[in-house]
């Protein structure tokens, strides 16, 4: 089933920007791409007051925090669209994602290690409580929103990106494959995000190819070296492809964080 959608820019953009919030928490100088933060509520102390470990007694922060890229940055050149998002004055692209920031009560007692949670749909591994180990250790959690095509609700880590948009200011459109399965009645809902998107190809091909991706294929397309080896089923390798951090994207990161930080 095909239908023309709008794609958004800066899906990929947020664990850039969320490492870069970390970063400027500890240290005030490496403002990175991260230029405001909102913590709108603060549990002091979370938990109904209970203590780990020798940690002791936690705080909770969550809010928002705002940040903006340069689209002519070849670092951010991954982004999809990031060229066709709109601009702000300073001819950069804006974003704002909800963070929760987990901490020791007692700074004194914390670990130093900065333990960074990537929610699954918005599911943040910190809600409704996080790792026991964690916390014992008196690490600093952190979780943040990423996946620019979830909307907004109670309890979920979202971001907000810019729609790109043509040049006159009409919508992205393309064809795109998608498939529904264990539907109830005779209609269901096509939000479900990119989880049903099998193929975002040229319509030829989508004639041409009618079927699953190889593994091969599925690695490629996720930037994993074709030597690379998956053991198990197709449905196993192809849940751990698709569970996995794209090792170029990782590698963006990496690039972005060593250039703000340590140069």
């Amino acid at each position: 089933m095909r239908s023309p959608v709008q794609r958004r820019a800066l899906s990929g953009a947020l664990t850039i920007g969320m490492l870069a919030i970390s970063a400027m928490i500890v240290s005030p100088q490496a403002v990175a791409s991260v230029s405001r933060v909102v913590v709108e509520s603060r549990e002091t102390p979370a938990y109904a007051g209970q203590s780990f470990g020798t940690a002791g007694q936690y705080v909770r922060l969550t809010g928002h925090f705002f940040g903006e890229l340069d689209p002519q940055d070849p670092l951010n050149a991954i982004i999809n669209d990031i060229l066709l998002a709109p601009l702000n004055s300073r001819g950069r692209v804006e974003y704002s994602a909800t963070f929760t920031l987990l901490r020791p009560l007692d700074s004194a007692k914390a670990s130093g290690v900065l333990w960074y949670e990537v929610p699954n749909r918005g599911n943040s591994p910190l809600n409704p409580r996080p790792s026991a180990d964690a916390v014992a250790a008196g690490h600093i959690l952190l979780s943040s929103g990423w996946q620019g095509d979830l909307a907004p609700r109670a309890g979920a880590e979202t971001i907000s990106v810019p729609v790109a948009r043509n040049a006159d200011g009409s919508s992205l459109t393309g064809p795109v494959l998608y498939r529904v399965s264990n539907a109830r009645g005779s209609t269901a809902s096509l939000t479900a995000g990119y989880g049903g998107l099998h193929y975002q190809f040229p319509a030829t091909l989508i004639r041409a190819i009618r079927r699953k991706l190889a593994i091969d294929e599925l690695k490629a397309l996720a930037s994993y070296p074709p030597k690379f080896q998956l053991t198990g089923s197709y449905g196993e390798r192809w849940a751990r492809i698709g569970n996995s951090v794209p090792p170029l994207f990782m590698k963006a990161i990496a690039l972005n964080l060593r250039r703000s930080f340590l140069t």
